[in-house]
């Protein structure tokens, strides 16, 4: 397992939850880190392998990709937000 990786994930799920942290249920918050994390590893990887993008520690995907991806989950645990206010 690479350490710096497994750091980014549990940044991408912090980062994704903290955009409505007070609508999702523990589960629901949990599924949505679960899912920022993997989006991060492969945004990751996309940027560095496909995109030669050298982002050392990882925070275009930790922050950006994940933080976009919070963003767009908030109406599904949220019934006052719709996805054309959230993008």
């Amino acid at each position: 397992m690479d350490v710096t990786m497994g750091v980014n994930g549990i940044i991408s799920g912090l980062v994704a939850i903290t955009a409505s942290p007070d609508t999702p249920t523990a589960g629901a918050a949990t599924i949505i880190g679960f899912i920022a994390g993997i989006l991060a590893y492969f945004s990751i990887t996309f940027l560095d392998r496909k995109l030669k993008i050298d982002d050392p520690v990882g925070a275009i995907s930790s922050h950006g990709t994940a933080g976009i991806w919070g963003i767009m989950v908030v109406p599904f645990t949220n019934s006052s937000a719709t996805f054309g206010v959230q993008a």
